[in-house]
């Protein structure tokens, strides 16, 4: 079995297996709540009818999101990535694999993609609060087809490239609970990292080189740019 065959192979087992899971289910409807809270609010604040807000605005302080918002994203990032491996090393699972002619990369690349489709999957029911914007904004303006495409899939590359974290973690360790322990302190560890300066102001005004650097590495901004549809090679 070929590589790439051997990792659609197992992309299109993980996903079906985990979409048969309940919890999969709980964790989104929690996570679309919380986003629709956020959003809800984020509406209240830039609705001034005296100076109201372009709707990128809107769109970009959705994507970019509050700490409550990124909170939430890492922990399904960690729920979606801490089972991966690791529950497969405790039953067995990952041993079957391996004898089935499927490599140890393609596994792991099967399982991640299968991982961050599902965290797409989340996001795109969130694109109704975008309609329903629109549909009851006063004047004749209207999104920005390709902000709102550059935007979403920049949140979800994010998330595709954390939830490597998250799945090397659970490759890493041997249980579960270890896994989603290891792979969220990872995770809240790689976003601090870039809220560094905001947290610290003085540190960001004694050292403002490094506080640059800090900032190109936050995700929240990241996720801010792509909003912009600002993409930075």
């Amino acid at each position: 079995m070929s590589s790439l065959r051997a990792a659609y192979w197992v992309w299109r087992r993980e996903l079906h297996v985990m979409l048969r899971a309940p919890i999969l289910y709980v964790v989104g409807g929690v996570f679309l709540v919380v986003q629709g809270i956020a959003f809800a609010g984020l509406v209240g604040q830039l609705s001034d009818p005296r100076r109201p807000a372009p709707l990128g605005a809107l769109l970009e302080g959705q994507l970019a999101g509050t700490l409550l918002t990124w909170v939430l994203s890492l922990v399904v990032l960690t729920l979606l990535g801490m089972r991966a491996i690791a529950e497969d090393k405790r039953s067995g699972g990952w041993e079957l694999l391996l004898t089935a002619r499927v490599g140890e990369g393609a596994a792991v690349v099967g399982k991640w993609l299968a991982s961050a489709t599902l965290y797409a999957l989340l996001w795109i029911p969130t694109l109704a609060y975008l309609a329903v914007v629109a549909w009851f904004r006063a004047d004749d303006g209207g999104w920005d087809l390709a902000t709102i495409v550059t935007g979403y899939l920049g949140a979800i590359a994010i998330g595709a490239a954390l939830l490597a974290w998250a799945i090397a973690a659970s490759a890493a360790m041997a249980s579960t609970l270890g896994a989603g322990a290891l792979g969220f302190a990872l995770l809240i560890g790689i976003f601090l990292v870039g809220e560094l300066p905001a947290l610290w102001p003085t540190f960001a005004a004694d050292h403002p080189s490094l506080a640059a650097i800090l900032r190109a590495c936050s995700v929240r901004e990241t996720a801010g740019a792509f909003a912009r549809g600002e993409i930075t090679v």
